[in-house]
């Protein structure tokens, strides 16, 4: 049967305006349905044992679950349609005047996907019943995408690292997951990795900056910023070519829907652990280095049933991972504040060999944490440990540590108001905290960079049937994502004072709300050594990024060709802001320049400024870029 079908192809994101109703084009397709929800769909025909259809027909398409029934009636084709269903274990049933009734079992209808069950009545009195087996076709009839379905079942019994459900997204065919993850790590088909869509319970999750999920998304260290409990995922859909409807991009569809509550309680609880007790030595650890660390923790529990049998559901999920991961990053090499008697490895030695001609400057000995008491005699400083190392040797191995901290909560209601209306709303937010080496950050720990991300999503969903013959399902809801990165040394952990740079980062306002404009250390280079110092690319501030979307479906069902009209006005408002901010950089050819540097700024007019030899070194001013 074919199908006349208006579908929104091309969305339009619009800035703090709504952009309007966008309708496509009329196309004649093979059947279809809005799959952009997180519901299945029932669809079929009753004939008698000829082959003549029956139109007139009473079909009843039972939740088993949840005890509720929606009451259609066969169009002159014969034909029924019930899109729109929760996904579940379904009973679909026929009854015609001077037919036996005709019930078929066990049908499971899974997300984004829609199920044909015709049916055949034999003559007889109603009150006979034929009951029927069979299963239904594995194989998708009803339409041609590629993609398929992960089953709870499947989520549940695979491991899987972190439990991301986006780590299995490589089970389908044509996805691609980079090693290393990473924000931009997932592609389909060849696409960019941007070019994919991800939905949670129908509400686009995708946000405005990055155009990756704001759900299980991805920081600067760690795995994800917010985590799905997976116990209360019902399944999720892929769609490796999707359908016109999901116009405004290319790759694949992730589609993620979410259980419900039954007229029975249940639950689940559960807590994962993994220590470094059990691991094995990194065998590229340098020797006479410790082993690396690793303290992972990951629990929580969801739970749901009835709030009023047969009408009212509810589920409710958390989940909390600690993370406590080392890694060897090889060897680093710094100049010390050790004496070495080689004033081209020790900042010491070189403030040692200056002339009476040539003193160090004041900030150079603040930067080095040392003491200047006359020619040859500095010293180190007891109350400033200054920004380098004391080993003695310039080259050693670093083991940095990393730190994640997630909180995720979950909650879904369904409404069963009459047999006609359904109302449903679910809530998603994720809180992370993270403390990772970034860049050359191994070199001190307080310049690891700490970020703070929030991640939320709402949406609420309501399915009325005006008749047996007409379908609609009204949606809307937002999704927001928050992600912070600052050095450490602007949330409080301990580090040297080094206030002495004051004026160099004075503009707060580009710095972050409640930060100090002095946090973070311009980048240090040195010829022949690691770069050291931080905050190349930070603070780094992304969002709030705000999305807010709205969409109709409305499906008419009255003889052949079937109608299904859509519109969407997604999303009325979208906004989003990305500022970064460094603290500058200085670059020196040999560690015996550095005491006798001075702090006048870098200018692209004037050149380098600073005593002889200046050229060789020079300080950057900060920078701001929006996008």
């Amino acid at each position: 049967m074919a199908r006349t079908e208006w579908v929104c192809a091309n969305l339009a994101r619009t800035s703090k305006a709504l952009s309007g109703l966008c309708l496509t084009a009329l196309v004649v397709a093979m059947p279809a349905f809005s799959q952009g929800g997180s519901t299945g769909r029932i669809t079929g025909a009753v004939t008698d044992q000829t082959g003549g259809v029956l139109a007139g027909a009473i079909v009843s398409v039972t939740d088993t679950q949840r005890g509720i029934s929606r009451t259609l009636t066969t169009d002159q084709a014969g034909a029924y349609n019930a899109p729109e269903l929760t996904p579940g274990t379904y009973t679909v049933k026929a009854q015609y005047a001077g037919f036996k009734a005709t019930e078929r079992q066990n049908i499971v209808v899974e997300v984004g996907k829609e199920y044909r069950v015709d049916l055949v009545v034999e003559p007889g009195a109603q009150s006979e019943q034929v009951t029927v087996a069979a299963d239904l076709a594995p194989v998708e009839t009803t339409n041609g995408v590629l993609g398929g379905t992960i089953s709870n079942q499947l989520i549940l019994e695979l491991p899987v690292q972190g439990r991301n459900f986006q780590k299995l997204l490589e089970l389908r065919p044509g996805t691609y997951l980079a090693p290393g993850s990473g924000k931009w790590s997932l592609s389909s088909n060849g696409m960019r990795r941007e070019h994919n869509v991800y939905i949670l319970n129908g509400m686009d999750t995708i946000e405005g900056f990055s155009s990756q999920s704001v759900v299980n998304a991805t920081p600067i260290f760690g795995d994800a910023t917010s985590i799905v409990p997976i116990d209360a995922i019902q399944e999720f859909n892929t769609q490796q070519v999707p359908k016109a409807e999901y116009g405004w991009k290319p790759g694949a569809v992730v589609n993620v829907g979410l259980r419900s509550g039954e007229n029975t309680l249940h639950g689940t609880a559960y807590a994962f652990g993994r220590s470094d007790a059990m691991d094995a030595r990194n065998p590229f650890i340098q020797t006479g280095a410790p082993k690396q660390m690793t303290e992972i923790e990951d629990f929580g529990g969801t739970a749901g049933g009835p709030i009023r049998k047969d009408r009212v559901f509810y589920l409710v999920g958390y989940e909390g991972q600690r993370n406590t991961i080392g890694a060897p990053s090889g060897s680093l090499s710094l100049p010390t504040r050790a004496p070495l008697g080689k004033i081209g490895q020790s900042v010491l030695d070189a403030c040692n060999a200056l002339s009476a001609a040539t003193p160090p400057k004041d900030l150079s000995l603040k930067m080095a944490g040392l003491i200047y008491n006359g020619p040859g005699n500095c010293v180190t400083d007891a109350t400033n440990s200054g920004v380098f190392q004391d080993r003695s040797t310039v080259s050693y191995s670093v083991a940095p540590i990393g730190l994640a901290n997630l909180h995720n909560g979950l909650a879904k209601v369904d409404y069963h108001l009459t047999a006609k209306h359904t109302i449903s709303g679910e809530y998603f937010i994720g809180n992370y905290e993270g403390l990772g080496p970034q860049n050359n950050a191994a070199a001190q720990d307080y310049w690891s960079t700490f970020t703070h991300a929030k991640s939320m999503v709402m949406g609420a969903h309501w399915t009325s049937l005006p008749s047996s013959t007409v379908v609609n399902e009204l949606r809307g809801g937002f999704n927001r994502e928050n992600q912070l990165s600052y050095p450490g040394d602007c949330t409080g952990i301990a580090h040297p004072d080094y206030g002495y740079l004051s004026g160099m980062n004075s503009n707060s306002a580009l710095t972050g709300a409640g930060l100090p404009a002095n946090c973070g250390f311009p980048a240090i280079t040195i010829t022949g050594f690691s770069t050291t110092g931080c905050c190349n690319t930070f603070p780094k501030i992304q969002g709030p990024d705000w999305t807010e979307q709205m969409i109709d479906n409305v499906s008419y069902n009255s003889g052949a060709p079937h109608v299904e009209v859509r519109w969407r006005a997604a999303p009325p408002d979208l906004q989003w802001g990305h500022v970064c901010r460094d603290a500058g950089r200085l670059y020196f050819y040999e560690p015996y320049e550095f005491p006798d540097w001075n702090s006048k700024p870098y200018s692209p007019a004037l050149g380098p400024a600073g005593p002889t030899g200046a050229d060789d070194h020079r300080v950057g001013q900060c920078g701001l870029c929006a996008g």
